[in-house]
């Protein structure tokens, strides 16, 4: 989520369309410079790598957010580690990626579509929440497998977490890119600092309600794949409700 926030940022920032392919190639070199700034970690170069995808996808003029993307993705990292099939973070985040890419514009429509762009705060809040609910789904069984919880309140952490992670990585460009001017830098660090602490006591309280996670459920493998199976089943099932009644 950091590095598209921080794409998102930079696509804003960097050269119009005249210089579409000049741009995607300074965007790449920013990332990656990250990703080594950062030291590597495999998650941080799973995302990177899907990033990378999906900027030259978009040069050559296909489809970006696709299934074949991020089947493309997966196949590099398993050929440059095929051990990384066994590793549960590349398990949950190409899990995620993909129900979202399968689900969530769906589910989202069951708000009719002119609703929604009569009301674009709510339609954010709404396509925030069908995001966060089709991930969870599409991880849960995983982590009940791994981990033997399940996060309760995941949809409300999520409503806290998403907006505020990007005014905090907008901030710090911001803060950064006032170097020249130290007052207004230091009035900028001392926001930033209050919007961090307000997230970490949020997230505290969340953590701190009656009953904000079930532990000690483990899920056998049998009962994973029944699992996936059930959920799959509904969302299709879902799905074709929506697609019937007409909605979006």
């Amino acid at each position: 989520m950091h590095l598209s926030i921080i794409y998102s940022l930079l696509s804003i920032l960097s050269l119009g369309r005249r210089y579409r392919t000049v741009r995607e190639l300074m965007l790449m070199a920013a990332i990656w410079s990250y990703v080594f700034l950062v030291g590597l970690s495999p998650s941080v170069v799973r995302s990177a790598l899907m990033l990378s995808v999906y900027s030259f996808l978009g040069l050559a003029g296909r489809h970006r957010m696709s299934l074949n993307a991020l089947a493309f993705s997966a196949i590099i990292l398993l050929l440059a580690n095929p051990i990384s099939l066994y590793d549960i973070g590349f398990q949950l985040s190409f899990l995620s990626v993909a129900f979202i890419l399968l689900y969530a514009t769906r589910l989202s429509a069951i708000v009719p579509l002119p609703w929604q762009q009569a009301h674009p705060v709510a339609k954010y809040v709404w396509q925030m929440l069908s995001v966060s609910t089709v991930a969870q789904l599409g991880t849960s069984p995983l982590v009940l497998y791994y981990f033997g919880s399940f996060p309760v309140y995941f949809l409300l952490s999520n409503l806290l977490v998403i907006p505020l992670a990007t005014l905090i990585l907008y901030s710090s460009v911001l803060m950064l890119a006032l170097s020249f001017c130290h007052a207004l830098q230091w009035l900028l660090a001392q926001g930033l600092g209050w919007v961090v602490a307000l997230l970490n006591q949020a997230l505290y309280a969340i953590a701190r309600l009656p009953g904000a996670s079930v532990t000690d459920v483990y899920f056998s493998p049998w009962q994973v794949a029944l699992a996936y199976l059930a959920i799959v089943a509904v969302l299709h099932l879902l799905s074709l409700v929506i697609k019937r009644r007409g909605y979006g």
